[in-house]
């Protein structure tokens, strides 16, 4: 499960690799934004050039507040990537799994189901396992074994979602915090410039203040969709778990169901000589 995969930091690390790989691969030369236009009349102006929100232009004019921004989004599209390979039903009780645990607890077979059970990480598994290791105790012992399993896995699973829940409050904040800085740097300008003040340096920091604020909203959104999705999926899962588990132990249910004596080897008779 999520809380216990050590794959999850190669996973951000990969997507963050390709997906930053581009991007850090741009030559020095196409990191100037500004080009000089010469209008009919002979005069010279500044043409900034922009992109889209997240391009390389736009990240160099939001200043290092913007580069964070666009580091915790890639973070955000591995986290999403992440959870719908892994927040799947084929994860959580697979089909070859339950298919065998059902046929050998039809056969009887509770001690080689608890076999099984420990050969398959799957949270079904362990449940299963939790419970048959119980079934001397009862049913009763044998469902609160099986709960203890689902409330266990339900919060580390809960911790996990609950970074995209992180991201969601941290990027406005982020956004908000650059909308500051950008703002203190107009108003620098405007107290060093003595009375004479260029719009174009003025811009600067209002396009700093508004390209963060920006951003952050663009991650913040998705992020929080996310989490509300991927929780109600956890939910979702782990309650289809729990039935699933239970239907598998109901025969043990006021002692209906009988386990089946282990398969005895007789000994072969020495060949006569």
């Amino acid at each position: 499960m999520l809380g216990r995969s050590p794959g999850t930091v190669l996973w951000i690390l990969a997507v963050l690799l390709v997906v930053g790989a581009p991007l850090a691969a741009q030559p020095d030369n196409a990191v100037t934004t500004d080009t000089a236009v010469t209008d009919t009349d002979g005069t010279t102006r500044t043409r900034v050039e922009s992109g889209g929100v997240f391009s390389w232009p736009v990240l160099r004019r939001s200043g290092w507040i913007g580069l964070i921004i666009a580091v915790v989004a890639f973070v955000l599209l591995t986290l999403v990537v992440y959870y719908f390979l892994t927040l799947r039903r084929g994860v959580f009780i697979p089909a070859h799994f339950l298919a065998e645990t059902a046929d050998l607890l039809r056969a009887g077979q509770a001690r080689r189901t608890l076999e099984v059970c420990q050969t398959d990480a799957s949270l079904c598994s362990r449940a299963l396992a939790a419970g048959l290791s119980r079934r001397g105790d009862g049913y009763d012992e044998m469902v609160e074994a099986v709960e203890t399993i689902g409330q266990e896995e339900s919060m580390k699973l809960h911790q996990s979602v609950g970074y995209l829940a992180l991201i969601g409050s941290v990027s406005p904040m982020l956004g908000l915090l650059g909308t500051v800085y950008g703002m203190i740097n107009s108003f620098q300008t405007v107290a060093e410039a003595a009375g004479s003040v260029q719009p174009a340096r003025l811009a600067g920091g209002i396009y700093t203040a508004l390209t963060t604020t920006l951003m952050g909203l663009m991650v913040a959104i998705p992020a929080m969709s996310a989490y509300v999705y991927f929780r109600n999926r956890v939910l979702n899962l782990l309650g289809e778990t729990a039935v699933v588990v239970e239907e598998l132990l109901f025969p043990f249910k006021k002692g209906k169901f009988k386990e089946a004596a282990p398969p005895t080897h007789r000994a072969k008779p020495d060949s006569p000589r």
